[in-house]
């Protein structure tokens, strides 16, 4: 097994360093140059370059488990349904696990699986990352 020394982390800082400061003396020089170029200008600011590599996003993320045994249900079905429009179906994986990327939106979301209780949830997305929910559901009696 390798292990990772303090010098080496100190190398990895420095260098991480040295790339980010060569980065942001680039983007002073383009905005020096295109300073009379909106346009182009606004290409040469960190903010907008950020957001170009990491856009915002919004949408929904868990699992989906029974409630006495915290097995997961792996056939489980999830419908998110923005307000006015058609609901979209989300993947559940042999885990148990879900993820899918939504638009920013005001949602019913339904979790259904056969033999257990339906549930639906009211949700609020915004651009803030995929929001967390974790079901446990219970089995029809």
């Amino acid at each position: 097994m390798v292990e990772e020394t303090s010098v080496e982390t100190a190398n990895k800082i420095k260098a991480n360093n040295l790339i980010f400061h060569a980065g942001m003396a680039m983007l002073n020089d383009g905005q020096k140059i295109f300073m009379n170029e909106p346009e182009i200008l606004t290409k040469f600011i960190f903010q907008n370059l950020l957001a170009l590599i990491n856009p915002a996003i919004a949408g929904i993320r868990g699992t989906v488990k029974e409630i006495d045994t915290n097995m997961a249900i792996a056939d489980a079905q999830i419908s998110a349904q923005k307000d006015g429009e058609t609901a979209i179906n989300v993947s559940v994986d042999a885990d148990g696990v879900f993820g899918q990327q939504l638009a920013e939106g005001h949602y019913k979301i339904t979790v259904s699986a056969d033999g257990y209780v339906a549930q639906t949830f009211d949700m609020d997305l915004k651009l803030t990352g995929l929001k967390g929910l974790n079901v446990v559901m219970e089995k029809v009696v």
